[in-house]
């Protein structure tokens, strides 16, 4: 195991423990991928499994130029992203075939770099198809323009959904955490009444698109709906009343050394 790997697994442990859980690690079988951790409360039992990412190779250029120059600035697109939705489908893999009896599985992802930021936000609008949209009532009517912008749920292709045995994914780094939930997971209720989905409440890093519907602090798509833009834009238009498009999010990054006196 790698001392990158080590550095994830107990970060994790760390955050899990200091949210009061009870952390063992599951021995490494040769030739098997199993979980990492077998994680429990007084009433649950939950597979973990940890996996770190690097930045993207913006950002290492990013910092390359910042070693070279002593100055950088560097702009991105926020949105989804292939790479972590592919871990997504490789982490449930793995999970399932970890021959533990637990109550819910569980995928976390590290950031052990200063990219964190942009990770997460991508993370999070990778495991809801989450766009961020513009709406107005009457585009015909100029008072109300520009409009209004909310984070959509589901509006986006996304895996989380055939994913029905993982019931949370994670996400830490040195300045960051959070627990999403998996609204389409199996006993998707019992994980949200679970001790530690109440942990994280209680420190407000849950993250779950029931929550945010109650609230009515961003739009959903009816997860049934076709990915194209007539029947997207339709589906919002019935259930909210509003014109809606796409209006793209960029995340600006700018440092400068300053030299050691």
């Amino acid at each position: 195991m790698s001392e990158r790997s080590d550095a994830s697994q107990e970060l994790v442990r760390a955050i899990l423990e200091g949210v009061g859980m009870t952390v063992e690690p599951i021995p490494v079988q040769k030739g098997k991928r199993t979980a990492d951790y077998l994680v429990s409360d007084t009433a649950h039992r939950y597979l973990v499994e940890v996996t770190d990412r690097e930045p993207d190779a913006d950002y290492k250029a990013f910092f390359r130029e910042l070693a070279s120059e002593g100055v950088s600035m560097l702009t991105r697109p926020v949105g989804t992203s292939k790479r972590l939705d592919d871990f997504v489908v490789e982490k449930a893999a793995q999970l399932r075939k970890t021959p533990i009896e637990a109550s819910f599985n569980i995928a976390w992802i590290t950031a052990l770099h200063y990219d964190d930021e942009l990770m997460v936000e991508e993370l999070f609008r990778t495991l809801y198809g989450v766009a961020q949209l513009r709406t107005i009532k009457n585009p015909y009517d100029f008072a109300e323009w520009p409009g209004k912008t909310f984070d959509c749920y589901y509006y986006l292709p996304f895996s989380l959904r055939l994913e029905t045995d993982i019931h949370g994914v994670g996400f830490a780094s040195t300045d960051r955490t959070a627990l999403f939930v998996n609204p389409f997971a199996d006993n998707a209720d019992s994980f949200r009444r679970s001790g530690l989905a109440h942990a994280f409440a209680n420190i407000n890093r849950l993250h779950d698109p029931e929550d945010e519907k109650a609230k009515l602090e961003a739009l959903h798509v009816p997860p049934d709906v076709e990915w194209t833009s007539k029947a997207l834009h339709k589906a919002l238009s019935e259930k909210y009343g509003l014109f809606t498009w796409p209006s793209p999010e960029t995340l600006l990054q700018q440092q400068i050394l300053i030299p050691k006196k």
